[in-house]
């Protein structure tokens, strides 16, 4: 199975979404957004939230941009939220 995702779980799986935000209590934090950016675009809502809440605490320009995208234009209104949530200070 080849795909964006570096971890290899089943796409929907709500292993995946608490391993994602398992990663954001790391330190590192450019190895944390490497990792879960890609997740932000992740097809299942549920994922998507997972990686939002893990990539929290490690927010650079590109991870804010994102975010700002989710805000306003998640298909998902909880996402909408949580991406919001995440960018508030």
């Amino acid at each position: 199975m080849n795909t964006p995702y570096p971890l290899d779980c089943a796409p929907d799986s709500p292993d995946l979404t608490f391993a994602l935000e398992m990663i954001g209590a790391r330190h590192d934090s450019a190895r944390v957004r490497a990792t879960l950016l890609p997740y932000l675009s992740h097809p299942d809502p549920i994922v998507r939230e997972g990686a939002i809440y893990g990539i929290a605490r490690h927010l650079d320009d590109d991870t804010r941009a994102a975010l700002g995208r989710m805000a306003e234009s998640d298909d998902s209104g909880e996402i909408r939220t949580t991406a919001r949530e995440a960018l508030e200070p």
